[in-house]
């Protein structure tokens, strides 16, 4: 029964969408690090608006990939009972 939940997760919209957003969220703050995020000579952090763009992208994909899970376990649970 887990099997064919891992096929209908697989085929999901939402879990693709939410992988997707996690991916580009872990890019948008790799790039952030590694070329946009430096210290003036004032002492001042100078960021782009990757940074909080990457926290946008990785909580919204995280909590689609939270949904999928419960949905998945939800429906092992029904079919089981």
């Amino acid at each position: 029964m887990l099997q064919l939940n891992m096929k209908q997760m697989l085929k999901s919209k939402v879990f693709w969408f939410s992988i997707i957003l996690f991916a580009m969220g872990i890019a948008f703050g790799y790039l952030e690090n590694t070329f946009y995020q430096y210290i003036d000579e004032n002492g001042v952090l100078i960021e782009s608006w990757f940074m909080p763009l990457s926290f946008l992208c990785i909580f919204i994909g995280g909590i689609g990939l939270f949904f999928v899970a419960v949905k998945a376990i939800w429906l092992t649970i029904k079919k089981s009972a």
